[in-house]
């Protein structure tokens, strides 16, 4: 059994990690005060902590990588609707968004005329669904063509499932959190039911419903930055060195330039193709994350330090973005120039 000196750790001798919590002991240093205390873990188990925390992220990585498997073995029939769709909401051609507009449009004017009552509409959709399940796998591949499936089909396919479990996983989440809330904090659950269904309630008193519907299906895939940096954080994630980003807009590029200007990315070339633009961005690879915050939070300058805790991992990496009367730039800028603003989003 060998010591490593004063205030070290001795190995051989087993340590409950969960002894430590709140507990001062020898071979462990406690950084930070409060609740947010991190705990310096003995030398001799941090092996094995992290050969644990390896199989849990392996567990979890196996399991994830389960469910995409059945889901895509489920879904195989619609394989080609799907990556149809998903280049329509995903913009690769300059007339989607406008045709997106016109056939959400139409659909709520024909619901708007017919004015079904509330169990026509359910049985009338449920029908529609039932329909679009049999037919869709009989006639997509007579449309598309089975035989023209291809490597980089089935790995976009694949991404797709990837992306509808891990949303299925964070609903599930999500329940589960709120569950626990109800059982942990009865009456903190209790009133934030009551408050957040009363203000939905009166919006919908305020507002004519199937309007509220319409605004929200024709404005959720309206934010071109949320789009544009949801296609790098895809992009970086499976290797590429390019990424192709369209339509192109003022705010992406200034947003895109405090990016290269930190050495998140690489330089950019906006291609001027005589319709809604296009961006080409040379990856790096330094680049974790990179998000939109929405709706836009006004920030003031003493704001800056609780957002940056919230959003970056340390103070030492990554950068909060905002737009100011002095125009787009980083949170370090906007606090040398005392200017407060509003949060465009922020990457690290």
């Amino acid at each position: 059994m060998r010591s490593e000196g004063r205030g070290g750790c001795r190995e051989g001798r087993p340590t409950n990690i969960s002894s430590l919590r709140g507990v001062p002991s020898r071979c462990g240093r406690r950084v930070g005060l409060g609740w947010r205390s991190h705990w310096k873990v003995p030398c001799g188990h941090r092996d094995g902590i992290r050969e644990t925390m390896a199989e849990g992220d392996n567990r979890s990585t196996n399991l994830l990588a389960a469910e995409t498997a059945s889901l895509e073995e489920q879904l195989q029939g619609w394989g080609e609707v799907m990556l149809m769709a998903d280049k329509v909401l995903r913009w690769e051609r300059a007339w989607f968004p406008p045709a997106i507009m016109g056939v959400v449009s139409l659909v709520f004017l024909i619901i708007y005329y017919l004015d079904p009552s509330v169990l026509s509409g359910v049985s009338c959709f449920v029908m529609f669904l039932c329909l679009a399940d049999y037919l869709v796998p009989i006639l997509a591949p007579r449309i598309f063509g089975s035989n023209k499936w291809t490597t980089e089909q089935q790995q976009r396919f694949h991404e797709i499932c990837s992306n509808l479990v891990k949303t299925r996983r964070r609903a599930v989440g999500w329940w589960k959190r709120l569950f626990t809330l109800k059982e942990e904090k009865p009456k903190m659950y209790f009133m934030t039911m009551i408050v957040s269904l009363a203000a939905v309630a009166w919006v919908g008193q305020q507002v004519h419903n199937l309007l509220l519907t319409y605004l929200i299906a024709t404005m959720v895939r309206m934010n071109v930055l949320a789009d544009a940096l949801k296609s790098i954080n895809n992009a970086e994630k499976r290797g590429k060195r390019q990424v192709l980003i369209r339509p192109c807009s003022k705010v992406i590029v200034r947003f895109l330039t405090v990016m290269m200007k930190h050495g998140y990315i690489g330089e950019f070339e906006i291609i001027d193709d005589h319709r809604a633009g296009k961006i080409v961005v040379n990856l790096t690879g330094r680049l974790n994350k990179c998000g939109v915050i929405s709706p836009r939070f006004d920030v003031q300058l003493k704001d800056l330090e609780k957002w940056q805790n919230n959003l970056l991992p340390s103070r030492q990496f990554g950068f909060i973005v905002l737009t100011t009367s002095a125009g787009i730039m980083d949170h370090e800028e906007a606090r040398r120039k005392h200017t407060g603003g509003k949060i465009l989003g922020f990457f690290f």
